[in-house]
């Protein structure tokens, strides 16, 4: 089967296109089939069959295809540092016309450059203290921090929404920053990434 025969959006055609794919792979047809049209589907087969392409097409089309995944985030989790960078590499390409952001998460990063970045360039007054339960219930926002890559927003504590029950304005410039960062599109000068050797 061709690709130009799955009803795919223009943006996700375009970035297949681009990586020169024409013929879906036996595995990627079968997964098609059925993920194209929301169902969950698992796929194991060798290495080189184009199930990373299967799953980030996918991802994209829903995306931007059907209104219920508007807005929405996918999470893909991969075993090693390399796969998870191959992964985005991958994304990069046949995502590159649709419009979302990509990024690989991995550990290896202290949280001093987070700090930096809070206090001297978004100007944002970081304080570590103890504090009781009564003040995340009152909160604006909340969000964990892992690593430099790891900035998650909490949207709830024991069932009471965190501001406005979803990402707030100063997660929101943290995790664009770190994407841009991520893309090559600001400089990494919080020392954010890991040079992973292949």
């Amino acid at each position: 089967m061709r690709f130009t025969e799955l009803t795919l959006h223009p943006s996700v055609m375009q970035g297949i296109e681009e990586a020169g794919f024409t013929e879906c792979t036996p595995v990627q047809e079968m997964t098609f089939q059925k993920s194209l049209a929301g169902k969950d589907v698992m796929v194991q087969s060798q290495t080189g069959t184009g199930k990373t392409a299967a799953f980030l097409i996918t991802i994209f089309n829903l995306f931007l295809s059907d209104e219920k995944y508007r807005n929405r985030k996918a999470l893909i989790l991969t075993p090693t540092r390399e796969l998870a960078v191959q992964v985005e590499q991958d994304a990069l390409v046949l995502g590159k016309y649709t419009g979302l952001k990509t990024g690989s998460f991995y550990g290896g990063v202290g949280y001093v450059t987070q700090d930096r970045l809070l206090r001297e360039d978004l100007k944002i007054p970081v304080t570590e203290c103890n504090i009781n339960r009564e003040m995340l219930y009152i909160a604006d926002e909340i969000f964990f921090t892992g690593t430099a890559a790891e900035v998650t927003p909490v949207a709830s504590v024991d069932k009471i929404d965190v501001g406005n029950g979803g990402r707030g304005p100063i997660t929101e410039k943290v995790q664009t920053l770190l994407l841009s960062i991520l893309q090559g599109r600001s400089p990494d000068k919080y020392g954010w990434l890991t040079l992973v050797n292949k």
